[in-house]
């Protein structure tokens, strides 16, 4: 789901190309909350890494696609706690 040239498949390559885990989008959405000039963007991702882990991450912002980045890097921060590092 990463290939593309937006936000989303930028983020995914230059995590793992900085040491950061390796994984792929499987799933994403997004909505609005609230109307008018008060609304934000939540943006929901989720990654499998590289050894089949599955991880959700959550994304807010007035931006969707900064929403999307803060998603994958949610998921990411998940991948990362739980000890899925780039294969050597």
């Amino acid at each position: 789901m990463e290939d593309g040239n937006g936000p989303k498949s930028s983020v995914i390559p230059a995590l793992s190309e900085s040491g950061g885990p390796v994984m792929g989008i499987v799933d994403y959405s997004e909505h609005a909350i609230c109307r008018g000039s008060n609304v934000r963007a939540a943006a929901y991702t989720e990654c499998r890494t590289a050894d089949g882990r599955s991880l959700i991450g959550c994304g807010l912002d007035t931006d969707v696609a900064t929403a999307s980045v803060r998603a994958i890097l949610w998921a990411a921060d998940g991948a990362q706690q739980l000890g899925c590092t780039p294969p050597e």
